[in-house]
């Protein structure tokens, strides 16, 4: 139905309250039982291929310790295989979660109790969210932007985790505290990195675990409870997928000055072990090449993001051609981080942020025409981008645009499409610009001369060049062409950092296969390998992970492995 208005116009008639309910319906319910449907067939799916004795499995009979660890409900096996293997060392499994049906069903299943983040009841008061907007809000106007970002509470950074959820909620390339409608955005941000903080306070304080375990702790509200428990003395331990499939990567974290370090990374202790006590012959770097060239070949280099998906291995002579690289001209590569991912949470930037660096390298790239340069947009947009449903622009091919508009002949762009594989890089180029990338790692242990922009994982090891100040950094790229290349022994550090990490420290979880499909989302998939109680605890992953929680170590590192 529509009525004329005086001005002679179509109007449509106001919507009858029927129709406006049916709307409501639609827009809430409807999408709620859609996911509540999908949430319960996951459940059902975990129940039917989960063994029985998993389900019965008590462990201890006198558990005295509280094991508490933050569940995604993403790879439930692998969360409950930390919590079936600490049971038997007298550990209690709670599990922390944005309440979801399927999820606290899930957990039971293993016998594992959930606790509610979200339990107001808990660990906060009902009227706590308002009292938390308006903090946030007046800290947004009357503190200068710097001083919101570097905002702590309890001693945890909560200005700096507000701005890892909100960059990863929004994909902005930074924090521009200084436009208003920046300001309003990441006010919703500010008030629940602050609510976090205390409720975080809160759960410890009422649950007071024996050790809490981490999988992605950059973000609100697990930063919060990461920082306070290692701050307050708790145990803390992260585990991250590997750069292979079906191994993970476990850490733990012990002070205040740990807190910015990267879970792939070695501890003081590991690398002093790495450069004394590790003997060192030619075959280990040739472990370290196969590893590496192994995962590549095969796509499986950090497949659980699709890094390497649909690749090739380019030799030097194809790879120039490709790239029309000038002969005999230098070639240095900008390894652009994703300007909107939390990892700058893992160290200390020299720059204001990804995004800053990345322009400020791009702009002194364009006036040295005498290096030929290549810059490397991330593989991993295609499947983060594919998870999150984002169809935009990757936001570095828009700071390129703005930064320089067209390309000048000397600078081209590898996109995350380009079905180059980054061991091809590794035979051909002689510079690589990274913060604090794992390209870093592997470019060194190449003899490639890497140039850092940040701390926190392998800077200032005696292999790669670091910078104090943005001005030092950019008149090094000035002249970039007459740094010399990597001299042996420097070489041979990168090489032994290598085979530390990435032949040492990845801990296999041999009772279950872990499989990445080389699909959009590169969704994976568990089904256990053991099926009896007896086979659990003969695992080889399950008796490492239990040796690692007992040890102290800040690195599982398998030093048996290396003589």
């Amino acid at each position: 139905m529509v009525f004329i208005n005086r001005q002679g116009s179509r109007q449509c008639a106001e919507p009858s309250p029927f129709v406006q309910l049916h709307r409501r319906i639609k827009e809430t319910v409807y999408p709620w039982l859609g996911r509540h449907k999908k949430g319960e067939a996951e459940y059902l799916s975990l129940a039917a291929r989960t063994p029985a004795f998993l389900k019965n499995f008590i462990g201890s009979s006198k558990p005295d310790k509280i094991f508490l660890f933050a569940s995604q409900g993403y790879l439930m096996e692998l969360e409950c295989l930390y919590a079936k293997a600490l049971e038997e060392m007298g550990y209690r499994p709670l599990a922390l979660i944005q309440y979801k049906p399927h999820i606290a069903k899930s957990l039971r299943l293993f016998g594992v109790t959930p606790v509610c983040y979200e339990d107001f009841s808990s660990f906060s008061t009902p009227c706590v969210k308002k009292k938390f907007t308006a903090e946030a809000t007046a800290l947004l106007e009357s503190e200068p932007p710097r001083s919101v970002l570097s905002l702590t509470r309890h001693g945890i950074q909560v200005g700096q985790a507000a701005a890892a959820s909100h960059l990863r909620k929004t994909r902005g390339n930074r924090c521009n505290l200084s436009d208003a409608d920046e300001r309003l955005a990441f006010a919703d941000s500010l008030a629940h990195s602050l609510w976090a903080a205390d409720v975080s306070a809160n759960i410890l304080e009422s649950l007071r675990p024996d050790l809490l375990l981490f999988n992605d702790r950059v973000y609100t509200p697990s930063a919060h409870l990461f920082e306070l428990g290692v701050l307050r003395g708790t145990p803390v331990v992260t585990r991250n997928a590997a750069h292979v499939s079906g191994s993970e990567i476990v850490k733990r974290f012990t002070t205040q000055k740990s807190l910015s370090t990267h879970p792939h990374s070695l501890s003081k202790k590991s690398w002093e072990w790495a450069l004394g006590e590790m003997p060192w012959t030619p075959d280990k770097w040739e472990s370290v090449r196969s590893e590496l060239e192994a995962a590549y070949v095969s796509g499986d280099w950090f497949s659980e993001v699709g890094t390497q998906f649909n690749k090739r291995i380019y030799n030097r002579a194809d790879l120039g051609e490709k790239l029309q690289i000038p002969t005999g001209k230098k070639v240095a590569v900008l390894f652009a981080h994703m300007f909107w991912d939390g990892t700058f949470c893992y160290g200390k930037d020299i720059f204001q942020d990804y995004c800053d660096w990345f322009t400020e390298v791009l702009k002194v790239a364009a006036k040295n025409d005498r290096v030929h340069w290549l810059i490397k947009i991330h593989p991993a947009n295609a499947v983060k981008a594919s998870r999150d449903g984002f169809k935009g622009e990757f936001s570095e091919w828009a700071a390129i645009r703005e930064t320089l508009g067209s390309l000048p002949a000397h600078i081209q762009v590898i996109p995350t499409e380009s079905d180059i594989c980054t061991y091809s890089l590794l035979n051909t180029i002689d510079y690589c610009l990274t913060v604090r990338g794992t390209i870093g790692i592997e470019c060194a242990a190449f003899g490639i001369t890497t140039l850092t922009a940040g701390t926190g994982r392998y800077d200032r090891l005696g292999f790669t060049h670091d910078f104090a100040s943005p001005p030092e950094y950019l008149a090094a790229l000035a002249k970039l062409e007459t740094i010399p290349p990597m001299a042996a022994q420097q070489v041979e550090l990168a090489r032994r950092f290598a085979y530390a990490l990435f032949c040492l420290r990845p801990l296999p979880m041999d009772c279950m296969e872990w499989t990445v499909a080389h699909d959009e989302k590169a969704t994976q998939s568990l089904h256990w390998k053991t099926q009896t109680r007896e086979q659990f605890e003969a695992s080889d992953s399950v008796r490492k992970i239990r040796s690692f929680i007992a040890s102290g170590y800040e690195d599982w590192l398998d030093k048996g492995r290396s003589l």
